[in-house]
C-alpha cells in the first residue's frame, strides 16, 4: 500500500534517462460514454428496410 502513495518513484523511459512520475489526477473530468443510440444510423437502416418492404409488397422485385 505504501507503494501506491509514494510519489518519488522513477520511471525509466529510455536507457540512461530517468523521468520522475507523480500520481496527479487528470484535469479533464471523465464522463462515461452515453448509452444513447446513434439515431442517424437507425434512421438509415429503417429507411432501407422500409424501401425493401415497399419493393417486396408491390412486386417491384421483378424489375431487379
Amino acid at each position: 500500500m505504501e507503494d501506491l502513495l509514494d510519489d518519488t518513484r522513477l520511471a525509466y523511459s529510455s536507457p540512461g534517462r530517468v523521468v520522475p512520475t507523480k500520481a496527479t489526477p487528470s484535469t479533464t473530468p471523465r464522463t462515461p460514454p452515453s448509452p444513447k443510440p446513434d439515431w442517424l444510423l437507425l434512421l438509415m437502416i429503417g429507411l432501407i428496410l422500409l424501401t425493401l418492404l415497399i419493393i417486396w409488397q408491390t412486386d417491384l422485385i421483378r424489375f431487379f
